[in-house]
């Protein structure tokens, strides 16, 4: 991982825009950032076939193991040559190029149930930085925090955020209103049961809600719901995710791996912006996009 170096302040005292994954992305033109520096994550390559747009620089550092599906979606960018961050942990995986360069990640994701109305960062996660990411670089709740690392090591001085949207919580519980959620029950009691039959049979032993209500809403946990009601709503496409499923407490895990970067960029004097079109992330100073395009100043 000694290549690393050669990338340490290489773009000192630049700007670059962070891009994520959210469905405003349909909506920005990303065709405006060819000249500016863009980081991206994950699935990225599913909009390539949409815009001419390409990310300066890729990363992928969430824990193994990844499906065929997400190695597909790596090995999409690695091969169209773009420089490319991996976690080492998938080293037999990934081939090593001249555009592959390999991370020490470490990875951390606190519990989205314990972070439902709880945004704020726990005092054991303070630590997670590094300013160094030769030796090591962290990922906490969100692949972009990883990004946030090296934009800094790399030495820009200004970061902009687009496709940050939020959302991905859900307010969609018509099935009952008042009965337990089955989600937070799974939570509550994992690892005390053997099987999902037997979850289930204590669910509805112990909910207040009518039966029938309990068995549908309970299905939405294992069974999953269908693509049109979740995954069109929280990504720019609904091909991102293989397997769309509601999730309680993820915009609060995130909001902590937002708010965690925003205090170490701030004590390192980088400055961070939101330029996302819409979305709810408000940590971050909102600035207009194509003012900021318009300028060409840092």
């Amino acid at each position: 991982m000694s290549n690393l170096e050669s990338l340490r302040g290489q773009h000192k005292g630049e700007r670059a825009f962070i891009v994520g994954n959210g469905p405003s992305l349909n909506n920005t033109p990303l065709e405006a950032l060819t000249d500016e520096v863009t980081f991206a994550t994950n699935r990225i390559n599913k909009i390539y076939d949409d815009v001419d747009w390409r990310p300066t620089y890729y990363s992928y550092t969430q824990s193994p193991p990844a499906s065929e599906e997400a190695y597909r979606c790596v090995m999409e960018t690695v091969d169209a040559g773009i420089t490319s961050f991996i976690s080492s942990a998938y080293k037999d995986r990934i081939p090593q190029r001249e555009n592959v360069y390999f991370l020490n990640c470490e990875n951390h994701l606190d519990d989205h149930y314990k972070c439902f109305e709880n945004p704020e960062v726990p005092p054991e996660r303070e630590h997670l930085w590094s300013d160094d990411v030769t030796e090591k670089i962290y990922s906490y709740n969100s692949s972009l925090f990883s990004l946030f690392q090296l934009a800094h090591y790399m030495g820009f001085e200004k970061l902009y955020l687009i496709g940050c949207d939020m959302g991905i919580d859900t307010d969609w519980w018509p099935i009952y209103e008042d009965g337990d959620d089955p989600i937070f029950f799974h939570q509550q009691h994992r690892g005390e049961y053997d099987s999902t039959l037997r979850k289930f049979i204590d669910f509805v032993v112990q909910s207040d809600t009518p039966l029938k209500s309990t068995v549908n809403a309970f299905a939405l946990k294992f069974d999953r719901i269908p693509h049109a009601i979740y995954s069109d709503e929280t990504r720019f496409t609904n091909r991102y995710l293989s397997k769309p499923y509601i999730q309680r407490g993820v915009d609060d895990c995130i909001l902590r791996s937002q708010k965690l970067a925003r205090k170490k960029l701030l004590e390192r004097d980088i400055k961070v912006y939101n330029a996302t079109l819409g979305g709810e992330l408000e940590i971050h100073p909102r600035v207009d996009l194509e003012e900021v395009l318009c300028s060409k100043q840092v």
